[in-house]
């Protein structure tokens, strides 16, 4: 499924969740997601519902912070998934 059509769908089975971390080149994010940077992941992933699939995305396939993220996450006991491709997709 795309993030376009998951938004258009209205499912609320998914939490988007941007690892990016801040600065210049973080200039916009994908509507309705949260904005968690992954240094501070391990302090916020309560924020997170453990009832929901926790989809992360960075800006593109070349980066591991989202799954440095998900790391912490399903250490945790959440269920992840990397959004495939990140913003430039």
């Amino acid at each position: 499924m795309t993030v376009k059509a998951w938004l258009d769908s209205g499912d609320q089975d998914l939490v988007l969740v941007d690892v990016r971390l801040p600065g210049a080149a973080r200039t916009w994010q994908i509507p309705a997601s949260l904005a968690i940077p992954v240094t501070q992941m391990g302090e916020r992933f309560n924020e997170l519902p453990k009832d929901k699939k926790i989809v992360l995305y960075y800006w593109d396939t070349w980066s591991s912070l989202a799954t440095r993220a998900a790391v912490v996450l399903v250490d945790h006991g959440y269920r992840v998934r990397e959004l495939f491709g990140g913003v430039a997709a």
